[in-house]
């Protein structure tokens, strides 16, 4: 009897959540220019502030007992030199986060859920090195809407490592919405954001990269 009834429950959400009109997908691409810092080993590294771009693919779902996906790419390669030698550390990060909306209200909206950060790359020295690094990861993220005006906040953060190697992802802006009545909503957004990675398995490596940031993002 308890195995009927979880299971009638069970489906009854995926009915309902189903057939809410409560889905969608978002795509959006950052650019910026950050100022870039780091240390290989304990050599202070000299590095470019370079052009680097970012991208997201978010799929919300009205199924309340199974969680909403979002997978996240970010470039950063950088050039420069150490106390020794030319260094050129080509390295992006892959995420993929499993998130619930713990809010959405039409005002205000929060999300909690866990990512996994996948981090890759090859550092060329007077050596070459290929490193990666896979970080369980904590992600939350917040956006509060401006009444009337299509202006919104937002906050976005992935951070906490269960290994030795640590990343810290964290963003906050401003995006305005074109038309947010439209079935194709199209949103500007820029702000602040501020990366760190920190290496210590393969390699010894230490990154900081922080600034503006303006991006595009549409929500089908």
């Amino acid at each position: 009897m308890k195995k009927y009834l979880a299971a009638t429950l069970f489906t009854l959400a995926i009915s309902h959540s189903a057939s809410a009109d409560d889905w969608g997908i978002f795509a959006g691409v950052d650019i910026a220019k950050p100022v870039t810092d780091g240390k290989l080993n304990s050599d202070s590294l000299s590095l470019k502030n370079d052009w680097r771009g970012s991208g997201y693919v978010a799929i919300e779902h009205g199924i309340i007992l199974l969680p909403n996906v979002k997978f996240a790419y970010t470039n950063l390669d950088s050039k420069g030199s150490s106390s020794t030698s030319d260094v050129t550390l080509d390295m992006s990060s892959f995420d993929t986060i499993l998130y619930y909306q713990l809010f959405d209200n039409g005002l205000f909206e929060a999300d909690l859920g866990l990512n996994v950060k996948y981090i890759s790359g090859d550092l060329h020295t007077l050596s070459n090195n290929h490193f990666n690094s896979t970080i369980p990861q904590a992600y939350g993220a917040a956006k509060f809407h401006i009444p009337n005006t299509g202006l919104s906040v937002f906050t976005d953060v992935t951070a906490g490592s269960v290994t030795d190697d640590e990343v810290v992802d964290a963003l906050i802006g401003v995006s305005y919405a074109f038309n947010p009545e439209g079935l194709t909503k199209v949103n500007l957004r820029g702000g602040y954001r501020y990366q760190e990675v920190k290496l210590k398995d393969e390699v010894k490596l230490n990154t900081e990269y922080d600034g503006i940031f303006v991006g595009v993002e549409v929500n089908f």
